[in-house]
């Protein structure tokens, strides 16, 4: 939290990688849920010492927030909805829990809300005349509007009110990286403009240029394509990245530089590697070589820097283990969780939902963070009485 206020200062929502000082954010997500999990278990057992524990988990739940994981928040939902799933059959913490309950569904019902109208909003299109489209900027050039092109930024179409004769004048005049360079995000500068320029409902001409703030010009320099994305803080930002790369997929088919969109390929590329090499596998030291040379072959949308081996465990067992060893994982990961009824257990049965779920999103076990975390935990819950 230090490091993101006073070191770090990052310019925007995109910027939050690298907040940690040890391991990536998704990392430290899984991290953070499972130490709330801890907290919650303390709180229940510990009277003396509640108040500490619910200032961890507020603690907590912040930095959760200044991660920006999607998995992470995912996380935290299924662990607090186990939570009180899991102590309302518990007589002990009952009468507690009930009264946490009425709180949590208002909680998740104003997000769930909140999450609804950021969809409504990102598909709001602006009602404008086609026949009444002005045909001349303030200065006399031609406008380009591209009718056909539905891309919106905020509601705004993004290729309507264009002119990009007078866009590169007035831009090369204010910035320092040119109108037909990049951005420092690799992208298209013309593009980042036209995104930012349509998110403000500005025209794409000399008077929109004009009317952006030299933070704007600054925004748009370090790649930032939505003015709601330079806000740290803010959870429709959040949201609204998280939809706009789901319909830039759907709508498009566009991939690249789209964290949720690359693990569908990801999965499509693993799946072709696990159907050519059913039985046996490839081998687990081959597995990034071969996933590059599949890569190489297909046609995936993707940029060769971008070209990664499945983020699914489970997958990624069977890539490398074939059909007998993947299943055989799945055999050894799962029985001693069913044999020894470990569903009873609070804080093992949330660590092992923890595990489950950064399975599916994330090859945990290849890193050696993931699987210090793994076998150090799932050894001290199996053996902790």
């Amino acid at each position: 939290i230090y490091r993101f206020h006073f070191v770090m200062q990052p310019a925007g929502i995109e910027d939050l990688r690298g907040i940690a000082f040890v391991g990536d954010n998704l990392y430290q997500a899984l991290f953070i849920n499972f130490a709330i999990v801890l907290a919650i278990y303390l709180y229940f057992h510990y009277r003396r010492e509640r108040i500490l524990y619910i200032s961890a988990i507020v603690l907590y739940i912040y930095y959760l927030f200044l991660l920006n994981s999607l998995t992470g928040y995912i996380l935290f939902i299924v662990i607090l909805l186990f939570s009180a799933v899991y102590s309302l059959f518990h007589p002990r913490y009952r009468k507690k829990v009930i009264k946490l309950s009425y709180i949590l569904i208002i909680i998740l019902g104003a997000f769930t809300i909140y999450i609804l109208k950021t969809v409504n909003d990102f598909y709001r299109v602006d009602k404008i005349d086609y026949s009444a489209l002005p045909q001349k900027t303030i200065n006399g050039n031609n406008y380009l509007h591209d009718t056909s092109n539905t891309e919106l930024e905020n509601g705004h179409h993004i290729y309507w009110y264009v002119c990009e004769k007078e866009l590169r004048k007035e831009w090369n005049q204010r910035a320092n990286i040119r109108y037909d360079s990049l951005d420092k995000k690799n992208q298209q500068i013309k593009y980042t403009i036209l995104r930012y320029l349509s998110s403000k409902n500005l025209t794409k001409d000399s008077l929109g240029i004009w009317k952006l703030s030299p933070e704007d010009i600054r925004n748009i320099e370090n790649g930032y394509a939505n003015y709601l994305y330079t806000d740290n803080f803010s959870l429709k930002a959040r949201i609204y990245l998280i939809i706009w790369q789901i319909d830039r997929f759907i709508n498009q088919n566009y991939v690249d530089r789209q964290s949720i969109s690359q693990r569908h390929v990801y999965i499509k590329i693993a799946l072709r590697i696990i159907k050519d090499n059913l039985l046996l596998g490839v081998a687990p030291g081959d597995v990034h070589q071969v996933t590059q040379n599949y890569f190489q072959k297909e046609q995936s949308g993707l940029s060769p820097e971008y070209f990664n081996v499945v983020h699914n465990q489970f997958m990624l067992e069977f890539v490398a283990l074939g059909l007998w060893g993947g299943l055989g994982f799945l055999f050894l990961f799962f029985y001693p969780f069913f044999k020894l009824k470990l569903w009873k257990d609070f804080l093992f049965t949330s660590f092992f939902v923890i595990i489950v779920l950064s399975f599916m999103a994330e090859f945990l076990l290849e890193t050696q963070l993931g699987i210090t975390f793994f076998s150090i935990f799932y050894a001290l819950l199996i053996f902790k009485e």
